[in-house]
């Protein structure tokens, strides 16, 4: 498939909405072979903007507009990571049904508009979409001029100690610290060349855009699953200890080696699976899990891995498992009571929408991504967030290291060319 064969199709697909949605007020979707989702969202109106992409088989949604969504529907989620006061890139929880969707997965794609949405407004939007033009080469990505960590190495180093005398002190096992790096640009992004440029970096992530109005976007790449709902069935997973990845093979193969023997990557890594374990086995009449860690390789580091499956009881549902799994050691802290407050005072910043949930929800299926190593893009600003676990056995400077690796993959999408 190239991107004009898609563009054409697409246009093709809007064209046939439009028309049955003036023929028939029931025939709501038509289906389509070939579809790029990013360049839908490109050519639609400035709406409000929605894309999640699963990397296990490619299925995407991409939304625009919003309308309410119905009891027992399909809906959007973005949750904030805590309910405390939220700063400008967040907010409380949403769910929302989008206005217009093209929903599937590389041969089959759906094209579908809510009974819900302004008909009038539906058919202008397919209009346009039918009437894009083939999409101009694309102007050059505008530079970094300056760059500010949030806090620096030194507010770094006090933090991730502050969080050691806590373990030392036997008030909790773990705890994760997370910082910000602004980025300031030559000129204001697009959200989704930078989306294009970033999947680029990261392609064997859960890759995820919201973009409430022109100009502004939380977007991001995470390795990380909350949960995947299939009927009754539901997956987890546990992703705790990471290295970087290295050109050379050999000294590839060593720091893969060396993660999954390391005693400190090891215990940050069992926490996280013990808590998983302790509060989703009881949602289930059969769980199980896997009897070591895997090894997770993705494009700039490696990840310790432990998933999770189990077959849910009766009357369990998807507000059951967003109530028990958020937030996880992974991104929280063990013990869970109290840790958020805690976090909240060490890094002295409000996390938004980061390291908080967001996905989909329909009443066959569910996919729900942690949020972790996003961005918020505002105009020419765009800050960066990503976090380490602290342990017995951290060190300041090596957790300031994984956390540098970790916005890698934001460093790589804003790189020239």
């Amino acid at each position: 498939m190239t991107p004009r064969t898609a563009a054409r199709a697409l246009r093709a697909a809007a064209r046939d909405l439009a028309a049955r949605l003036d023929g028939a007020a029931s025939a709501w979707e038509v289906g389509l072979d070939e579809a790029v989702p990013v360049a839908f969202l490109a050519a639609g109106p400035d709406a409000e903007r929605f894309l999640f992409r699963d990397p296990t088989d490619g299925h995407t949604r991409a939304g625009l507009g919003s309308v309410p969504s119905a009891p027992g529907g399909t809906c959007y989620l973005l949750r904030p990571f805590d309910t405390g006061p939220q700063p400008t890139w967040g907010g409380a929880t949403r769910t929302w049904t989008p206005a217009l969707e093209l929903d599937g997965a590389p041969g089959r794609w759906r094209l579908r508009a809510s009974p819900d949405a302004d008909p009038d407004q539906i058919q202008a939007w397919l209009h346009r979409l039918a009437d894009a033009p083939p999409a101009a080469a694309p102007t050059p990505f505008p530079d970094v001029e300056s760059r500010q960590d949030q806090p620096d190495q030194a507010g770094w180093a006090r933090a991730v100690e502050a969080a050691l005398e806590d373990i030392r002190g036997g008030r909790r096992t773990k705890l994760v610290l997370a910082r910000q790096s602004r980025f300031n640009l030559a000129a204001p992004a697009d959200p989704i060349r930078l989306f294009e440029r970033l999947m680029a970096a990261a392609p064997e992530c859960i890759h995820y855009l919201w973009s409430p109005r022109p100009g502004q976007a939380l977007l991001g790449a995470t390795p990380e699953w909350l949960y995947r709902r299939d009927g009754r069935t539901v997956t987890s997973e546990a992703i705790a200890g990471t290295r970087p990845r290295h050109r050379n093979p050999a000294e590839d193969a060593r720091l893969a080696e060396e993660l999954q023997r390391h005693a400190k990557d090891r215990l940050e890594h069992e926490i996280v699976v013990r808590d998983i374990q302790e509060v989703l086995a009881p949602l289930c009449r059969r769980f199980e899990a896997d009897d070591a860690p895997s090894l997770l390789a993705l494009a700039q580091r490696f990840h310790l891995a432990t998933r999770f499956r189990g077959d849910l009881r009766d009357g369990v549902g998807d507000s059951d498992l967003l109530a028990a799994l958020h937030p996880t050691p992974a991104v929280g802290g063990a013990p869970r009571q109290g840790a958020e407050d805690r976090i909240a005072r060490l890094e002295d910043r409000p996390r938004g929408w980061y390291a908080g949930n967001i996905g989909w929800i329909a009443p066959d299926r569910a996919r729900v991504a942690v949020a972790i190593r996003c961005g918020w893009l505002d105009g020419a600003s765009l800050r960066v967030f990503a976090g380490a676990g602290v342990v017995d056995g951290s060190d300041p400077d090596a957790e300031w290291l994984e956390v540098e690796n970790k916005i890698g993959d934001f460093v790589k999408a804003l790189a020239p060319g």
